[in-house]
């Protein structure tokens, strides 16, 4: 059995390299009917150069035309083979059957393969290429060893495989999502959905996270306007709006995708609880996520944990559907359910502990703010206290983190704190005071 060392070329130089590296033969992308397209590919007279160089050199070109077309373009894409038989190419790589129906009876000469986006597994389905006039047979990339040799022993076709490990985000051509089910990897398709969702999140978070609140804008004749206002002042920031939440409910939250369209929001429950200086250390508290663009961060974080639940979740049906299989066909559904739980659960925990971090520094900002930690240590305390018996109308786990304590009923608790997005209040005042001792001792 005679072996055919087979390699893609994207580029002029990438063909040069194949050759000299010993390839018999090289396939290329050519006009607009080619999976190839996101290579550099080939002009026309870079085509026709790439041909006589190859044939010089006794190695064979083949030419991809490997998507599907319609109707309207088989024209088209018969005057692209046309073209490219009469430069010489010495075969047509075609993945579209009823292009492949039409080269056949309009240039019976030219030698043709099917595509392995044509998703051939079988032996049945390579002889029944083969009958109808392909010379050569690409495999399905999912093929396994035995795949492949039932095929070359049934088949009197010729037979291409990749050798090369290309594990591409659409396998066989088909749609990324299958290959997610099958088990394969699908983390930059998942990677970006989380972003697109999380971006849309981000974008307009504002209007979101306050519409959900039922928050009402105020003006600069308000008192929290004009704490906010000097705060602003004195942080170098641009003027917030400044927002108030119909609830008896103490809270509060920054929300916006920069400082210069941010906003920050208190409940109605905050002027009754608070004092005015620690009204000002939970201002300066949230002043200081707009300063440090925690809302930006937060995005990010959720767009990796984002991805990783959604793999998760596909891998968890993919255990209970029989996914997982690797190349040689044994499946390890086990090792996938150990993946769907492990997978979300170190990405929460990395989620978290940012969201932890962020909230240690917005403490710490917010007591130089205003040269008072103990202000904002105290206010802490009275709405941690509250917040063990009533949780914040409107809150969701999504805008949870935004909050300057955790918004719902018993966050207080200790098996609550495991899986909190703000870290213990006792442990937030402790180093408050500890804060305060270092500017005023």
């Amino acid at each position: 059995m005679a072996l055919e060392l087979l390699s893609p070329a994207g580029s002029p130089e990438a063909l040069r390299a194949a050759v000299q590296s010993g390839c018999g033969a090289v396939y290329l992308g050519w006009g607009a009917f080619n999976a190839r397209r996101g290579a550099k590919n080939f002009t026309d007279e870079e085509f026709a150069a790439a041909i006589r160089y190859c044939h010089v050199r006794g190695v064979r070109v083949f030419l991809t035309l490997n998507t599907l077309v319609t109707d309207r373009e088989l024209p088209a894409a018969l005057d692209a083979a046309r073209t490219a038989c009469r430069l010489g190419v010495d075969s047509v790589l075609v993945q579209d059957w009823g292009l492949f129906s039409l080269l056949r009876e309009t240039l019976p000469d030219l030698p043709l393969h099917a595509s392995t986006q044509m998703s051939l597994f079988t032996s049945g389905g390579a002889n029944e290429v083969y009958h109808d006039g392909c010379e050569r047979v690409v495999l399905a990339r999912e093929c396994s060893r035995e795949d492949i040799a039932a095929v070359c022993r049934a088949c009197p076709a010729e037979v291409e495989v990749f050798g090369h490990g290309a594990l591409c985000m659409c396998y066989s051509g088909q749609c990324a999502f299958s290959a997610l089910i099958g088990g394969r990897s699908g983390v930059m398709v998942m990677f970006l959905i989380a972003t697109a969702m999380n971006f849309i999140s981000y974008w307009f978070s504002d209007t979101m996270v306050l519409k959900a609140y039922r928050a009402q804008e105020v003006g600069e004749d308000h008192y929290l306007y004009r704490i906010v206002a000097d705060l602003a002042q004195r942080a170098d920031l641009p003027m917030p709006k400044v927002y108030i939440i119909p609830t008896e409910v103490p809270n509060a939250f920054a929300t916006g995708r920069s400082p210069s369209h941010a906003a920050v929001a208190a409940t109605a429950g905050i002027l009754d609880l608070l004092d005015e200086d620690e009204i000002r250390g939970v201002l300066a508290h949230e002043m200081s996520h707009i300063l440090h663009r925690d809302i930006l961060i937060s995005t990010i974080v959720a767009c990796f944990a984002s991805a990783i639940g959604m793999i998760a979740n596909i891998a968890q049906w993919a255990a209970i559907f029989g996914g997982g299989r690797d190349d040689d066909g044994e499946g390890n559904p086990v090792a996938l359910l150990v993946t769907a739980i492990v997978a979300p659960l170190a990405a929460s925990i990395i989620q978290l502990g940012i969201s932890r971090t962020r909230e240690y520094m917005a403490d710490e900002e917010g007591g130089r703010m205003i040269d008072d930690p103990i202000a904002l240590a105290r206010a802490l305390a009275k709405i941690d206290n509250y917040a063990h018996h009533y949780a914040l109308p409107g809150a969701t786990k999504a805008t949870a983190h935004m909050c300057i304590i955790n918004p719902f009923a018993g966050a207080g608790s200790a098996i609550a704190n495991l899986f909190s997005t703000h870290p213990p209040t006792e442990k937030r005042i402790e180093r408050l005071e500890e804060l305060d001792k270092e500017l005023h001792d």
